[in-house]
């Protein structure tokens, strides 16, 4: 089962970390139809469960003002980006590819 401690990022599992950095390239929020094709069976929670172990801050499931669909979307992404680094996940921006590369 997927972990996620509120106090101890250290423990988040990997598969998370790398829905983190799928769902910060995608503009940090996504349909949830989307997520639950893509991460449903990649995952060890539903998408649905997973975002709940954490702090609604963080990450949340929210209603879209105009068409009432749910989406998944990273609330606070210098958090994710934190972690993201700690576990070699990060999604640089293009320019920082450029950098990496030289």
């Amino acid at each position: 089962m997927a972990t996620a401690p509120a106090s101890d990022d250290d423990d988040i599992d990997q598969e998370v970390i790398q829905f983190f950095a799928w769902l910060k390239k995608r503009g940090a929020k996504r349909q949830l139809v989307f997520c639950k094709i893509k991460w449903d069976d990649i995952l060890e929670t539903p998408v649905e469960d997973t975002v709940a172990l954490f702090d609604s801050s963080r990450i949340a499931i929210q209603t879209h003002p105009s068409t009432g669909e749910p989406w998944v979307r990273l609330i606070d992404k210098p958090w994710a980006d934190t972690i993201m680094k700690k576990h070699d996940e990060e999604v640089p921006h293009h320019r920082h590819w450029r950098k990496l590369k030289k």
